[in-house]
């Protein structure tokens, strides 16, 4: 499913008739689309017989919730694939010096499933401080607000002189580029051994503590005298004290009940006169406010007693 966000994007990179063309006419005329300062970049294609070709980037100021990191960020759309953080250094070194990068988050694609999660007492909520980048989408953050506002006007410059830097890129090209893919997904086996072993531990050892967490809370007696009975299909802490906490509302609301029924009323003396004292209070009260009422009323000159 496609975000507003991703949608907008997707128009914003249309707009142009192809993202990667020969570069043997002059550039672009279009320097902004919708608040994005358009970026053409070259970088060398893989085989000496085709010329280079340009690569549209398009860059903005990031604009966020977090003050702190909206002024010193830029949002970039469409960066080459295969770009780090190497690769963006060695590009603002040579054309803004100065401006430091601290960080650089891209939207990363993860097709792993994570067995974790079908275990809740594995599961381990972790935050990211930054936000959910759309596709194709990237975010640079600066170590000043000046190295941010440097970058940026000297981007704009470089799109006004309608100079076309090159963007070097750290992995090779072409076919080159995916057999070096291939090859890095390819495990030693005995680092993936290793790797298992590790793993497998580290479950086990999950595992038994929270068996070890479930043998104590079935002999452990509550306040109220019951002890908490632990299924054999029981296997993790939160299916049996979800069970257990609405047990306990149901048994204590039948006893309030229970006891409530079995109270007699106006049975001791004391208690007839608790109750004789509660209602003069309540009618000398009430006699009060009227009281106050009427003096209002005679002040405003609308008391009318017949």
């Amino acid at each position: 499913m496609f975000t507003l966000l991703d949608i907008n994007i997707f128009s914003l990179i249309s707009l142009t008739p192809t993202l990667y063309q020969v570069h043997t006419m002059e550039l672009a005329s279009v320097q902004e689309i919708k608040g994005f300062v358009v970026l053409p970049v070259l970088f060398h294609a893989p085989s000496g017989k085709v010329p280079k070709a340009a690569h549209y980037i398009y860059i903005k100021k990031h604009s966020s919730k977090d003050e702190g990191l909206s002024s010193r960020s830029l949002f970039i759309v469409n960066i080459p694939l295969g770009s780090g953080l190497a690769t963006l250094k060695q590009f603002f070194g040579k054309h803004a010096t100065g401006a430091i990068i601290e960080s650089f988050v891209e939207c990363k694609k993860d097709s792993s499933i994570n067995l974790a999660k079908l275990t809740s007492d594995l599961v381990t909520h972790k935050q990211s401080p930054f936000p959910h980048l759309p596709n194709h989408c990237s975010l640079i953050t600066f170590i000043d607000q000046d190295a941010c506002d440097l970058a940026y006007q000297c981007i704009k410059k470089l799109v006004k002189s309608s100079r076309c830097p090159v963007w070097t890129l750290a992995d090779p090209l072409g076919s080159a580029r995916y057999r070096k893919l291939a090859q890095s997904h390819i495990l030693d086996i005995a680092q993936l051994n290793r790797s298992i072993f590790q793993d497998m531990s580290e479950f086990n050892r999950r595992e038994e503590t929270s068996y070890e967490e479930l043998s104590k809370l079935g002999s452990t007696v509550d306040e109220d005298g019951f002890i908490t009975v632990v299924g054999p299909h029981k296997k993790t802490r939160d299916e049996i004290l979800g069970r257990v906490k609405t047990n306990n509302s149901e048994i204590l609301a039948q006893a309030q009940e229970k006891m409530k029924k079995k109270e007699k009323q106006d049975f001791y003396k004391f208690q007839i006169r608790e109750k004789k004292k509660l209602e003069m209070n309540d009618l000398l009260k009430k006699f009060k406010d009227d009281q106050e009422k009427i003096k209002v009323m005679k002040e405003r000159k609308r008391f009318r007693p017949y």
